[in-house]
């Protein structure tokens, strides 16, 4: 780096320009510093993987065609203003995907608030909903929409916004590298408007408290751009469609999204995965008036992408743009130099090594990882014939001894109307069940007919998003979340490989391939001894879970800092596991023949069932740490190869059945067993579908019918034509599988046998109205009648 004179003047604009860079770029928010050699042990290749970590998106091949997808989060801004914070959450992820080649086919967001955020007086919740409902509809692609939402008291002060995008390539796939000495930046997009200056540095801090605001950008006017950015999703719109097609011209050597960090974020991860060096000028960056230098480098203007051009195709590529009435203009050129040059015109007006930019070193605390390393591997090698390799650890258990103890210490031990009534209840108000929705279309009969019409505009419980790809017969790919912040507060290390497990046995039991996950780790401040534990103990439990299922982790991202006057939130990782089927999904909802034929239900798995994931949810951690700390001690060293070996012969019987058409035909609906058992299963399945079920009696005792009802493991909940179901139980226990007969479908109502415990329609019938009521997607129900809903915690009844 040659030495330049400057004057005084011009020394203090360098060593400025210099420190802003610095301070932004070497953020946690962008480098990553206490997360990057704990995401390394993450599995990330596979068969299926064409583009991994590092890219904008993860790329898989998925039956024919190419899947690129991720989950982002955007809390901090969604702290300040919660419609331009969730609405530019869903505007980055979207750049992410078609910045790979991908145009976004299904939009989620995953979501957790306080209990106050959801009453009825407090808009917080339904504002996130709204910011990230309008940017979907108003950019205009895409079939599918998932929201799921649960709340905390830890979350109160630190929501939490994540948003997943899944797109489908439709010509080149791009990618962030290939750019070479000599190429030029084309900067395409929103010009510059000074907003979300200094917002990444923002985001990798916690608040000071709850009233302390976060600086605004440069400038102390009334009109000071804000620092969570305005969203323009019909500018996003034409800058993918200018993006894709001058892609398919050729004119497209790499891109890059241009979100935290700015210009001068992107340039920088350009450079680095090319020829190592950048020179940009400030000259002909597209602005909408005057900034100081660092504020047209670093501001997070949306819409914008930062395309590596070869020069020969520069003026055509401009064009382009400009017919699409997208601003563009040359910014830059990718050098050898090693540095990061900033220009405006003929002046350097600052220059910086881009190794101080991006090779930040890491932060690792080898004896906190040493220390959980060697604390699992004691919990995952337990030997044969020792006195803890119990006799009740074998294939046939349902329920493992420390989880009866934990059932016995609060008080759960009979299978009776007033404990399956306190349970339901719990699961119906207790705001920290994940609730899962998804919009989906009308399903069409084999005869015909038209099934059960969707009960509100189209939105079901669901744990499956589908969206469908390609030529007839397309493919069927569908995405689900996980995570639930209580689970992990008691046993990290178990609720991550849970929280996989689950993912991927939603897509398994609706037939699809797991493919794919992508994960977002939402933490308080890392360098708490307690936070920074958790999250070793989470990703260990991620890398242990996805190797054993042979499914790789391909994108992601991290969120830490999420806490208020030194409150965190409840660590809280939240994942998306994608599949993919050449044939249609089994359906997640009965419709009318199965009504018409009372079709039986079967409970159909392999393994344990864990009662820790629903107690979590319906007690809260604090609560079952007061009532049975001890117990929970030893229930958060349960082996979880039981769980794994269940989970991985429930997917490898399914693939093989539904590889059968005739099997396949014979299931009407099919869910997989979650957080709220087979219960909570058959209770939203039920209200989607407008009807009821009347289950038998469950168990041969106490324990194992609240195991049967209410746990969690390697099952789903399968609704099967009456004429096929003895060919089903024969075939699925020909697999290895447990076949237990729950009941059957019926006109109205839930019933439970043999302990008296019947829900009238006018009990459940409301449920699903009020949780779209909650987030805005239909009008509140009237409170008038019979059919008001048990409120959830936090709500105003």
């Amino acid at each position: 780096m040659a030495e330049v004179e400057r004057t005084p003047q011009e020394e203090t604009t360098a060593a400025k320009i210099a420190a802003a860079l610095k301070e932004i770029l070497t953020s946690e928010h962008m480098s990553y510093r206490h997360t990057k050699r704990l995401l390394a042990l993450l599995p990330r290749e596979g068969p299926h993987v064409l583009a991994g970590p590092g890219e904008g998106a993860g790329v898989v091949a998925a039956d024919g065609n190419a899947a690129a997808f991720k989950i982002e989060s955007h809390n901090h801004p969604s702290k300040i203003d919660p419609y331009a914070g969730s609405a530019t959450g869903i505007g980055g992820l979207y750049r992410d995907v078609f910045t790979m080649g991908a145009e976004p086919r299904l939009a989620a967001a995953l979501l957790r608030v306080g209990p106050a955020h959801l009453a009825e007086e407090v808009e917080f919740t339904r504002t996130l909903v709204r910011g990230f409902a309008e940017y979907v509809a108003e950019f205009g692609v895409g079939e599918g929409a998932y929201v799921e939402y649960a709340a905390d008291p830890s979350y109160a002060a630190n929501p939490l916004v994540n948003v997943f995008a899944l797109g489908e390539i439709v010509g080149p796939r791009l990618s962030a590298r290939g750019g070479r000495d000599g190429d030029v930046l084309v900067y395409a997009g929103r010009p510059v408007d000074g907003a979300g200056y200094e917002a990444a540095a923002f985001a990798s801090r916690a608040f000071a408290s709850e009233e302390a605001l976060p600086p605004e950008a440069e400038g102390d006017s009334a009109d000071a751009p804000p620092l969570v950015p305005p969203a323009d999703p019909r500018m996003g719109r034409r800058v993918m469609d200018a993006l894709l097609a001058a892609a398919r011209r050729g004119w497209v050597v790499a891109v890059q999204d241009m979100g935290a960090g700015g210009v001068a974020g992107s340039a920088a991860e350009l450079a680095s995965r090319g020829p190592g060096g950048v020179v940009l000028d400030l000259e002909h960056v597209p602005r909408m008036r005057d900034f100081p230098p660092e504020v047209l480098l670093l501001a997070e203007t949306q819409e914008r992408v930062l395309v590596v051009a070869d020069p020969a195709h520069v003026e055509e590529l401009l064009d382009h743009f400009r017919t699409h009435q997208v601003p563009a203009a040359v910014v830059g050129r990718l050098v050898s130099s090693g540095t990061f040059a900033v220009r405006r015109g003929d002046a350097l007006l600052a220059e910086v090594p881009l190794a101080e930019l991006t090779d930040v070193a890491p932060v690792v605390r080898e004896d906190v990882l040493a220390s959980v390393r060697a604390a699992e591997e004691v919990r995952e090698a337990v030997p044969q014939g020792s006195p803890d390799a119990r006799p009740e650890r074998a294939e046939e258990e349902l329920v493992f001894p420390e989880e009866r103890e934990l059932l016995a210490q609060i008080g759960l031990v009979f299978l009776d109307a007033s404990t399956v009534r306190d349970l339901l209840q719990r699961y119906f108000t207790s705001p920290r069940f994940p609730r899962r929705l998804v919009r989906r279309r009308e399903k069409v009969r084999p005869d015909g007919g038209k099934g059960a019409e969707p009960p509100l505009r189209g939105w079901a419980f669901d744990d499956v998003a589908f969206v469908d790809v390609g030529s007839e017969p397309p493919a069927a790919w569908g995405m689900s979340g996980a995570g639930e912040g209580n689970a992990f507060a008691l046993d990290a290390y178990g609720a991550a490989q849970m929280a996989v497990f689950a993912a991927l046995r939603s897509l398994a039991v609706r037939g699809l391939t797991p493919l794919g996950l992508s994960d977002n780790l939402n933490f308080g401040s890392p360098e708490r001894d307690d936070v920074y534990r958790s999250l070793v103990e989470t990703v260990l439990g991620f890398s242990a879970a996805a190797r054993a299922a042979s499914v790789p982790f391909v994108s992601g991202n991290v969120s830490l800092y999420n806490e208020t006057a030194e409150r965190g939130i409840l660590p809280t990782p939240l994942l998306v596991a994608f599949g993919s089927s050449p044939r249609p999904a089994v359906p997640g909802t009965w419709d009318e023949e199965a009504v018409d034929e009372a079709a039986p239900v079967f409970l159909v798995g392999s393994g344990p069932l864990r009662l820790l994931p629903f107690l979590a949810a319906a007690y809260g951690a604090e609560e079952l740490r007061a009532r049975a700390g001890e117990i929970l001690a030893r229930v958060s060293r349960i082996p979880l190869a039981p769980q794994r070996e269940g989970e991985e012969r429930l997917r490898s019987a399914l693939a093989r059945l539904y590889a059968d058409g005739s099997f396949r035909h014979g299931i009407l609906a099919a869910r997989a067993v979650r957080e709220g058992g087979a219960l909570g299963a058959l209770l939203q399945m039920a209200t989607s579908s407008g009807s009821g079920v009347a289950l038998g009696e469950v168990g041969g005792t106490a324990l194992e019918g609240l195991a049967l009802l209410f746990g969690e493991g390697a099952y789903g909940v399968f609704v099967v034509r009456r004429a096929a179901a003895d060919d089903f139980c024969a075939r699925a226990r020909g697999e290895g599988l447990r076949a237990i007969p729950l009941g059957e479908v019926r006109r109205e109502g839930v019933e439970i046998g043999g302990i008296s415990v019947r829900l009238g329609p006018e009990e459940i019938g409301g449920w699903l109205s009020r949780e779209l009521a909650l987030l805005g997607l239909v009008s509140p129900p009237s409170s008038s009648g019979d059919d008001r809903e048990p409120s959830r915690e936090g709500e105003t009844p």
